[in-house]
């Protein structure tokens, strides 16, 4: 891999190209990743997000709460609306958003938790194998800029990308979101469908 350092070039008042080889052992992000994620595990080992016990980000006790819907049928209603918009074709979720899941997912947007990525992702892929979802391309839902500078990440990506890797199908995070919208938490069920509309 080479490298153009174009602030060293005018720097030096060179007007042609200068390029640098680069070894070519170098780590993937997965592979960097695992090991931050490690050794983050060693300096703060998680504790579960249901009851707080030290070990797992989900105890053997809370995790059942992540497959509970493993045995529905697909498509069933989430309850938000009353009919699925077109052109969606179904809608999928993994389990009731109460108890240790709900605490997960707070945990995860709002409290900087995003180890959480790997189990909710988990989760929600082996809820659509089990649903028959299917599809050629993820394409996760961007939050807005400023909510990326504010949080530091953006949870549908890394959901995405742990989805994407369990069921084999590429995501691309193609999406921007140009109008920031209040945060669905701090509104009521009938604000929320006006917030993202449009």
């Amino acid at each position: 891999m080479s490298v153009v350092r174009p602030d060293l070039l005018v720097a030096a008042g060179l007007r042609r190209t200068i390029t640098t080889a680069r070894a070519s052992a170098t780590l993937d992000r997965a592979t960097i990743g695992n090991v931050v994620g490690r050794a983050l595990d060693l300096a703060m080992p998680p504790s579960c997000v249901g009851c707080g016990l030290e070990g797992r980000l989900f105890c053997d006790v809370c995790r059942p709460a992540l497959e509970s819907r493993l045995q529905r049928p697909g498509g069933v209603s989430i309850g938000l609306i009353a009919e699925i918009p077109a052109p969606l074709l179904q809608l999928e979720w993994c389990s009731p958003f109460a108890g240790p899941v709900r605490a997960a997912l707070h945990a995860f947007k709002y409290a900087g938790e995003r180890r959480l990525a790997e189990p909710l992702g988990a989760a929600l892929a082996t809820r659509w194998r089990s649903a028959g979802v299917g599809g050629d391309l993820l394409v996760p839902v961007p939050i807005h800029a400023d909510r990326l500078r504010a949080r530091g990440y953006d949870q549908a990506v890394l959901l995405a990308r742990v989805v994407g890797r369990d069921l084999a199908v590429p995501f691309a995070p193609i999406l921007e979101r140009h109008r920031p919208t209040e945060r669905q938490f701090d509104l009521d069920r009938g604000a929320r469908s006006g917030n993202v509309a449009g």
